[in-house]
């Protein structure tokens, strides 16, 4: 994810949008989870500066409890 924030792949004009909208990432760590969107954050306030804006679009998903109870 910071590296396609980084890669300039995404017009200037589109950061927001990209950002808020439509880029996601799935974690199964809490740490990782936190990790990366603390590195997400940072680098798009790099990029695009203004105020702090939090990025909605992570995901923190359990996948080892989704098949609990199935033998």
């Amino acid at each position: 994810m910071v590296r396609m924030l980084q890669s300039g792949l995404i017009k200037p004009e589109d950061l927001l949008y990209k950002y808020q909208k439509r880029v996601t990432r799935q974690r199964d760590r809490p740490t990782a989870y936190y990790i990366a969107a603390i590195n997400i954050e940072e680098t798009y306030h790099g990029l695009a500066g203004g105020a702090y804006q939090p990025y909605e679009g992570i995901v923190l998903a359990d996948t080892f409890q989704m098949t609990e109870g199935i033998v």
